[in-house]
């Protein structure tokens, strides 16, 4: 990632808490992170967040995020990808 380390963070913090024009925001920096992305695709946790029909329409938009973190999670991902 952009941000190996917590002195990445620290620094990033820096920034942001700074006057300097700055652009993504933290906020939008962790949004396009994939593990972020992967855990609101979970059942449930967007809609803690939006509104019903908001939600409805957000996971309309969502792509398959699939973890690897394990051999059987890397042999599913890899069914899926056959599949398509």
């Amino acid at each position: 990632g952009d941000y190996p380390s917590d002195r990445e963070w620290a620094a990033r913090l820096l920034v942001e808490q700074s006057a300097a024009v700055k652009c993504p925001t933290i906020a939008y920096q962790l949004v396009g992170a994939k593990k972020v992305q992967q855990v609101l695709s979970a059942p449930g946790v967007i809609e803690a967040f939006l509104p019903e029909a908001d939600a409805v329409r957000a996971r309309e938009t969502f792509a398959g995020l699939y973890s690897l973190q394990s051999p059987a999670e890397v042999d599913e991902a890899r069914a899926r990808a056959r599949e398509d």
